[in-house]
Formats: structure tokens, sequence, C-alpha cells
């Protein structure tokens, strides 16, 4: 091939790439109003939500949840920040550990307080099959924490720790 075909082929696929960018950046702006950004917390739950509909119906409120939490979050931060570096000082300073973690306590509550009322307002927005999705789930995996995993090794390997335990003799 000639110069000038070269050239018109590098052209036609650099114009291919920049379109390709150009349009996906353009989708991603246009579909950003609707994204729906799961706060960690319910991300679980929603997982456990297969219609859209119903994801599309609770957006306002995760929106909404996740300003309110952020200051808290910000202070629950704070709060851990301030004990560790209570923890490291030469001098153990018993009344400043005791009050950030009191201030680590009350963040913390007002935290939990938030989230279920979150939860509540998520949940009355629900139907029945949805709620009975979301009780399945928390039923499994608070059995599978109890173990201590997953699975029927882990269950074995647990039984036989407990029986080793019942086997040591004391003197």
């Amino acid at each position: 091939m000639n110069k000038t075909r070269w050239l018109t082929l590098l052209l036609l696929i650099s114009l291919g790439i920049n379109l390709l960018l150009a349009g996906t950046y353009a989708g991603w702006v246009m579909s950003r109003g609707k994204m729906l950004h799961i706060p960690p917390e319910f991300g679980w739950m929603i997982k456990e939500m297969k219609s859209e509909a119903t994801r599309e119906e609770i957006h306002p409120l995760l929106t909404k949840h996740n300003k309110q939490m952020r200051p808290i979050r910000r202070e629950i931060g704070i709060a851990q920040r301030n004990f560790n570096k209570l923890l490291v000082e030469p001098e153990l300073d018993e009344e400043a550990m005791a009050e950030s973690l009191r201030r680590l306590r009350d963040a913390s509550s007002q935290y939990q307080v938030e989230m279920h009322k979150m939860m509540l307002q998520i949940l009355s927005t629900l139907n029945v099959e949805e709620r009975n999705k979301i009780s399945h789930y928390l039923q499994k995996h608070s059995k599978e924490k109890r173990r201590g995993g997953k699975g029927r090794d882990n269950r074995q390997e647990h039984r036989e720790k407990r029986q080793s335990g019942n086997d040591v003799k004391i003197p």
C-alpha cells in the first residue's frame, strides 16, 4: 500500500476510536442521573431485590440516607482516630481515652439508630416476596456467622476442633 492509503486507514481507525470514546462518555454522563448508588450497609439487601422498579423507588431514600449518614460516619472516623492516637501516647490519659470512647460509642449508636430507620423505610416499600427473600438471606447468613464460615468442610473442621478440645487432660 502507498502512503496515502496507510494515512487514510490510520485516520479512519483514529476516528473510530474517538467516536467510541466520545459515545461511551456521553452515555455515562446521560445515565449518571439514573444510576443507583447503593450504600454499603444496604448492598446485601438491595442485591436480594430483583425488581428494577423497587430499586428505582428506593433510590431517593438511599440518596437522602447517604447525605444524613456522612457526618455520622465522619464523627465515627474522628473518634476512632483520636482513640488510636491516645492509645500510643507514652503517658496513658484515662480521662481523654474514656471521652474518646464515649464519643465513638455515641456516634456508633446514632449510626445504628439511623440505619434502623432507613431499613424500616426500605422494608415498608417492599412486597411480601421481597421481604421473605431478605428474611431468608438474614437467616442463612446468621447461621453461617455462628458456624464461622460456609460449607460442610468448615462444619466438619469445627466439629473436630470441639472434639479435640474435649480430650485435653488437666493435671
